[in-house]
């Protein structure tokens, strides 16, 4: 039998659970360099901005980047595009060595094996390799230096970006409201417990 003692404490439980499981995912894309043999910096933000102000960063958190280009123009052009990436990663450098594709596309080497994997595409990311976050790096961003030898490309562009898949939750700490209903709903089973004992 269902008493209002069951369905107040199922009531409390559930809002609890509602506040301090609300776990997120956001992908993006932010940033590409598009001339060769140059360098900076691929800025998505940071992440408070990504993931809102007052929640947390959570595990699986990665990041994806990679340097390419679309089709050689004349010769044989390798592209050398060096990452260099802040605390909170899981490695914090990578060079990628870009290679024709037999005039129909290129592919990327990674200098780290088998770290982090490569990234084939979803989630509306593209495909390219992984950096997984080990804590909050504060922003991500990526520092790159690209330099092309052997040869020319398709309009003389490359493509060096970053994008990421941020898993997050609230910050732990229910507002107050939900705090209210959770007490309210708790103080009315301690005082159903109560009623229940006198009654014994």
């Amino acid at each position: 039998m269902i008493t209002l003692r069951k369905l107040v404490l199922g009531g409390a439980l559930f809002m609890m659970a509602g506040a301090f499981a609300n776990a997120s995912n956001i992908t993006g894309f932010c940033a590409a360099n598009g001339t060769p043999n140059t360098s900076g910096t691929l800025s998505c933000g940071t992440i408070a901005s990504l993931i809102g102000a007052g929640n947390v960063l959570t595990a699986g958190s990665f990041v994806v980047y990679n340097s390419t280009y679309q089709v050689a123009s004349s010769g044989a052009p390798v592209l050398v595009t060096n990452f260099s990436f802040g605390p909170g990663y899981t490695y914090m450098t990578d060079t990628l060595t870009t290679t024709d594709n037999g005039g129909v596309g290129a592919i990327a080497t990674s200098s780290v094996p088998n770290a982090g994997g490569y990234f084939t595409a979803g989630g509306g990311l593209d495909p390219g390799f992984e950096n997984f976050l080990t804590g909050n790096p504060g922003s991500i961003s990526v520092n790159y230096t690209d330099t092309l030898t052997g040869g020319s490309v398709r309009l003389n562009q490359v493509l060096d970006e970053i994008e990421y898949s941020l898993n997050y939750s609230a910050s732990g700490v229910p507002e107050p409201t939900t705090m209210a209903l959770i007490g309210g709903g708790l103080l009315l089973v301690g005082t159903l417990r109560r009623r229940k004992s006198a009654k014994v």
